[in-house]
């Protein structure tokens, strides 16, 4: 009879042991999701301090673009009145060569200021989502909230 209770209490820690290490496993589980929010909140963060600089660096470039073209459209014009003088010639393709530059720069200022809002938006949804699965999992007490 002494020996079958010992076997029972044997059996019995045996599946507490289990009990634990699958409890453990979860929250292990969870707290690399905690984690993994935490850095995608971060990276959002930084994105989102980048989006006021990005949306000077365009404006900015529009500006100097638009400026380039004007100069360019004045050089055109003072040519065509001209067109047989070298100087104004060279001065001309100065001012489109320039006038091209800065349309490109422009583009390229656009271009990343797009990127940057589209990685926001879908750090967005991804932190979204993976909180909902934590909540899901019982994690909710592993997320922080932005305040």
């Amino acid at each position: 009879m002494f020996a079958i209770v010992i076997i029972s209490n044997v059996v019995s820690a045996q599946a507490v042991t289990q009990d634990f290490i699958s409890a453990l496993s979860n929250d292990n589980t969870m707290l690399q999701m905690a984690i993994s929010i935490n850095d995608k909140k971060i990276e959002m963060a930084k994105l989102q301090n980048q989006l006021d600089e990005k949306n000077s660096d365009v404006k900015n470039s529009a500006k100097a673009s638009q400026k380039a073209a004007d100069n360019n459209q004045s050089a055109a014009t003072v040519l065509t009145n001209d067109d047989q003088d070298k100087r104004k010639a060279k001065a001309a393709t100065k001012a489109a060569r320039k006038a091209e530059k800065s349309s490109s720069q422009a583009r390229n200022a656009k271009d990343k200021l797009v990127n940057i809002t589209r990685d926001i938006e879908k750090l967005k949804i991804e932190i979204a989502d993976s909180e909902q699965k934590l909540k899901a999992m019982g994690g909710s007490k592993y997320l922080h909230s932005a305040n």
